[in-house]
C-alpha cells in the first residue's frame, strides 16, 4: 500500500504560518471562535473587578435594587438598611416613586436587580451587565473598523475593572453607541431616538445632539430652511417628552428631581477641578474634603466649614472654578461645532471629542465615566496603536485611583490621606487633557494618521455606507 505524500518542513512551516495568520486575522476581526478568547477574558475580569462589592451592603448595585422595589412594590425594601434614604422619599404605593438622580428609563436596568435570589442579587447584576459587555464586543467586531472589539475589551477591563459590571452605564452607552453607527450610515431618524433613548437612561448623552444635528444638515439634499431639515431633532424631541410625560404622571418630584441634583452637586475629588484646586493648595489656599451627592468632594476651606447641606457649596475658588470649567465647556462644544461644519471633524470624531471635553471640563469625573467613552473610542480610533497604548494608560490610571487608592469599601473619606492619591488623579487629568487637545487641534495630524489607519484596516465584508461614514 502507497502511503499519501508527506509535507515538506517548508510546506508544513507555511501552513503553521498561515493558521496563526488567519487566527490574528479572525482576532482582531472579532470574528471566528478565537475572538471568544478575549471576550470570556474580559467576562472573567471584570466580574472579578466587581465581586468585592458582592458582600458590601452600601453598593451601588443597592441603590439600584432599593429604587426598583420602592417603585415596583411602594416603600422601601423590608430588613435593608441601605435603603434608609428612601425612608422619607419613597411612596407606599407602588409606581410612585422615581429615583432622586436617573431619569425614568434607569428603572429599566435598575429592576434586574430584583429577578435574582436576594442573597444573589448583586452577582446576578453583575452577570447582566457583562452579557451587555459581550454583546457589545460582538457588535463592534461586526460594524467597527478591524481591532475594535480588542480595543473595547481593552479599554473596559484596564479602565472601568471595578466598575463596569458594577453600575448601569453600560445600557446608556450602549445606545449612545447603536445612535452614531446609525447616524454614520445616514440613518439619522433612528439616530436622534436612540440618543433620545440613551438620555433617558442617564443625562450625560444630551450633549452629543449637536454633532448628531450638524451632520444632518450637511448631509441632507434639502434647501437649508426645509422643514424635513427638523424632523430628525423632531423625533428626539417626542421621545424625550414622552418618556417624561410619563415620569411626571408617575412622580412629579421625581421627574424633576435629576435636575436639581446635578445642579447643586460640588467639585468631586477627582475631576479637572479638584485636580487644580489641589495644585493651588501648595500656594496657601486652604482645602479640604467632605462626603456628600454620594461622592467624595473637594472645597474651599473658608470660616473653618467644609461644605454645606443646603446649596451650592462655600468659597470663593469653588465658585470660580465652576463657572471657569463651564466656560471651558461651553468654548470647546462651539469650537467642536463651528469645525465640525466647516468639514475639519467627521461626526464619529466629533461624537468622541463632545463627550472627552464633557468629561474633562466636568465638575464631576467618576469612575464610571470610562464606561461611556469606552465603546466609542474604540469604534472612531479602532487599534490604532499610538492612541491604544495612550488610552490604556489613562485608563489604567483611573482603576488605580479606584479601587486602590480609594481603599476598601467604607473607607473613601480616608483615602485623600494617601501620599499617591491627589498626584495619581493629577496625572490622569494631565495626560486625558494632553490626549484631548492633540486630537481637537490635530497635533502632529493625529486625527488624519487615525483615520486612515481606520480606513486601511476596515474589515472586508462591511457595509459599504458603514466605512463611508468613517470618513465623512
Amino acid at each position: 500500500m502507497i502511503g499519501l505524500p508527506t509535507p515538506s518542513l517548508p510546506e508544513r512551516h507555511t501552513a503553521l504560518l498561515s493558521r496563526w495568520e488567519r487566527w490574528r486575522n479572525e482576532l482582531l476581526a472579532g470574528r471566528g471562535w478565537i475572538s471568544l478568547v478575549p471576550m470570556l477574558l474580559m467576562g472573567v475580569l471584570l466580574i472579578a473587578g466587581s465581586s468585592p462589592n458582592f458582600f458590601f451592603q452600601y453598593s451601588d448595585v443597592s441603590r439600584y435594587r432599593c429604587y426598583a422595589f420602592a417603585f415596583w412594590q411602594g416603600g422601601t425594601y423590608p430588613g435593608d438598611p441601605s435603603c434608609s434614604f428612601l425612608a422619607a422619599w419613597a411612596d407606599s404605593a407602588p409606581l410612585h416613586t422615581l429615583p432622586l438622580e436617573y431619569p425614568l428609563l434607569a428603572l429599566i436596568p435598575f429592576s434586574l436587580t430584583l429577578l435574582a435570589p436576594s442573597v444573589w442579587f448583586q452577582v446576578g447584576f453583575a452577570i447582566w451587565m457583562v452579557l451587555l459587555a459581550a454583546g457589545l464586543y460582538w457588535y463592534l467586531g461586526r460594524v467597527g473598523p478591524r481591532g475594535a472589539s480588542l480595543a473595547f475589551a481593552a479599554y473596559l477591563v484596564l479602565g472601568c475593572w471595578a466598575t463596569a459590571a458594577g453600575r448601569f452605564d453600560l445600557v446608556p452607552a450602549a445606545f449612545t453607541l447603536f445612535c452614531l453607527v446609525a447616524g454614520v450610515r445616514g440613518r439619522f431618524a433612528w439616530a436622534y431616538v436612540l440618543l433620545a433613548l440613551a438620555v433617558m437612561f442617564k443625562l450625560y448623552p444630551l450633549p452629543l445632539l449637536l454633532p448628531l444635528f450638524l451632520a444632518e444638515q450637511r448631509a441632507s439634499p434639502e434647501p437649508l430652511l426645509h422643514w424635513q431639515r427638523l424632523v430628525g431633532l423632531g423625533a428626539f424631541a417626542l421621545t424625550c417628552a414622552v418618556v417624561f410625560a410619563a415620569a411626571l404622571l408617575v412622580d412629579v418630584q421625581g421627574a424633576l428631581s435629576p435636575l436639581g441634583y446635578f445642579a447643586y452637586r460640588p467639585i468631586q475629588i477627582e475631576s479637572a477641578p479638584a485636580s487644580l484646586m489641589w495644585a493651588l493648595s501648595f500656594l496657601g489656599w486652604p482645602i479640604c474634603t467632605a462626603y456628600q451627592f454620594g461622592s467624595l468632594n473637594i472645597y474651599d476651606r473658608v470660616l473653618g466649614g467644609c461644605s454645606s447641606d443646603a446649596g451650592p457649596p462655600p468659597g470663593p475658588l469653588t465658585n470660580m472654578l465652576s463657572i471657569l470649567f463651564l466656560g471651558l465647556l461651553l468654548a470647546g462644544l462651539l469650537l467642536i461645532a463651528w469645525m465640525q461644519w466647516r468639514g475639519k471633524l467627521t461626526l464619529p470624531q466629533a461624537f468622541v471629542l463632545v463627550l472627552l471635553v464633557v468629561v474633562l471640563t466636568g465638575k464631576v469625573f467618576s469612575p464610571q465615566y470610562f464606561i461611556w467613552l469606552a465603546p466609542l473610542v474604540a469604534y472612531v480610533m479602532g487599534l490604532d496603536w499610538v492612541w491604544f497604548a495612550c488610552w490604556c494608560v489613562i485608563s489604567l490610571l483611573t482603576t488605580v485611583i479606584y479601587p486602590f487608592l480609594y481603599g476598601p469599601p467604607g473607607a473613601i473619606t480616608q483615602a485623600p490621606a494617601r501620599i499617591a492619591f491627589f498626584p495619581t488623579i493629577a496625572l490622569r487629568n494631565l495626560l486625558l487633557a494632553l490626549a484631548v487637545v492633540a486630537y481637537l487641534f490635530n497635533v502632529g495630524h493625529v486625527r488624519r494618521r487615525i483615520e486612515r489607519a481606520v480606513i486601511r484596516s476596515a474589515v472586508p465584508g462591511k457595509s459599504t455606507g458603514a466605512r463611508e461614514g468613517l470618513r465623512r
